[in-house]
């Protein structure tokens, strides 16, 4: 199950970034979201279920709304919160940003708005956790999403470490100036680097009422989900706006910084899922002394 709704969102993600972006940028966002170490424990852990379930929704909801249908993506919208709250202010901005005006129209969009804050309301009412915000060290929040949330190792190399943290800070901040200065289409990089920073940010709200989760490895990895879609963005966009220079040297740079950069995703990932492997090993042992040490009652 955990596997096929992986895939759905995937789809989904796919689908809504293709009416916007050519092709190969709309299959690599949610490609790349899938490869990064900070992935594994929507990919193995069943108790992770929720978030990835409100992702779909998420991607379900902004599909619905780019096709018109308000009221399927408002419900979309207000169950996906429902099932985890991560996902609730970029459903937020999705209603006030996303699709046809004209067709769907304030009115309409304020009446999506009114449920939301509704749903924001009851969420607030019947936490199960602590209602105690507060902002998370932004350093550590980075290193969850491209240092030690990519290599997928809690001690890896500083200058690996470093090199992914700086290196997407500087790209993002280029994207960015780039978009300010005019360079807006969004088949040129800097428009997805704006979306994937807008997603890093409101999907970061996780982490404002969640500090005990604040590890950046393993099954509260979850929390990411959204700002690690939006590192993809963010990634594809730089890779995106270099191309698009229609320099051969450049290119042939951007091509190798993308295979380097999914290598390393990739050999994260498998760090990763083996630490899961072997974690599962280490319960079964467990119990195997438990059952040996102790009279089963």
């Amino acid at each position: 199950i955990v596997g096929a709704l992986n895939a759905v969102c995937a789809v989904f993600v796919y689908l809504v970034a293709v009416r916007y972006l050519p092709v190969a940028a709309a299959v690599a966002v949610p490609a790349v979201w899938l490869l990064m170490a900070s992935h594994a424990s929507l990919t193995v852990w069943a108790a992770t279920m929720p978030a990835l379930v409100a992702m779909c929704l998420l991607a379900g909801g902004t599909l619905a709304l780019q096709g018109r249908h308000w009221i399927v993506a408002t419900i979309c919208f207000c169950a996906g919160s429902l099932s985890y709250e991560l996902v609730l202010p970029v459903a937020g901005a999705a209603v006030l940003v996303v699709g046809d005006h004209r067709a769907v129209g304030w009115l309409r969009r304020a009446l999506m708005v009114v449920a939301l804050g509704l749903t924001v309301a009851w969420i607030s009412t019947h936490s199960i956790y602590p209602v105690a915000p507060a902002l998370p060290p932004l350093s550590e929040f980075w290193d969850s999403l491209v240092g030690r949330g990519i290599v997928g190792n809690e001690d890896p190399a500083s200058w690996l470490r470093l090199g992914l943290e700086w290196l997407t800070l500087g790209g993002a901040a280029v994207g960015l100036v780039a978009f300010a200065r005019g360079e807006r289409s969004p088949d040129r990089g800097p428009w997805l680097v704006l979306v994937g920073a807008a997603l890093v940010v409101l999907g970061a709200s996780a982490w404002v009422n969640l500090q005990f989760l604040e590890l950046p490895l393993g099954p509260t990895d979850r929390i990411n989900a959204v700002s690690a879609l939006g590192v993809a963005a963010i990634w594809v966009g730089i890779a995106q706006f270099l191309w698009t220079r229609d320099r051969r040297g450049l290119q042939v740079a951007t091509v190798v910084a993308a295979v380097a950069l999914c290598g390393v995703a990739a050999v994260g990932h498998v760090a990763t899922m083996a630490s899961w492997s072997r974690a599962g090993d280490d319960v079964a042992a467990l119990f195997r002394y438990l059952e040996a040490e102790f009279e089963l009652p």
